[in-house]
């Protein structure tokens, strides 16, 4: 995943997102999907702890035009 501010974010189609998580469901795993903003990019800029939160994710979707 390309890294955005230091936070590793999709580069992937809704189409992908949405088979990936069809995938994970039929496989009964609980997965953490993210939906990151140009405000979280910023707040995770500050803070460390909350970058590395948001890393932790298994998947981290761009959620508005600045982000993508």
């Amino acid at each position: 995943m390309p890294l955005v501010l230091g936070v590793n974010v999709a580069a992937s189609s809704y189409a992908d997102l949405v088979q990936r998580c069809m995938e994970w469901a039929r496989n009964r795993e609980s997965r953490t999907v993210l939906f990151v903003g140009m405000h979280d990019l910023m707040e995770t800029h500050d803070d460390p702890t909350f970058r590395a939160a948001m890393n932790s994710a298994d998947l981290a979707n761009p959620d508005d035009m600045p982000v993508v």
